[in-house]
């Protein structure tokens, strides 16, 4: 599944310490399948590495960061 690839490039990224280029990936994986719990999870982690508030995305955290 396209998406299951998009998330483990975007992993690859993330500890790469590449973290734009693995957001792009997460929200790609994200946008084939908006229920990828752990694209959701990685993506909410990455913005806190960010340093960067989880209520940015709040609104779609319920479920859809």
């Amino acid at each position: 599944m396209q998406a299951d690839r998009l998330f483990q490039e975007a992993q690859t990224q993330h500890q790469r310490g590449q973290l734009a280029q693995a957001l792009k990936l997460y929200e790609r994986a994200l946008a084939i399948k908006p229920y990828h719990a752990p694209a959701r999870i990685f993506k909410a982690l990455l913005i806190q590495q960010q340093g960067k508030s989880l209520a940015l995305c709040a609104t779609e955290f319920v479920f859809m960061c």
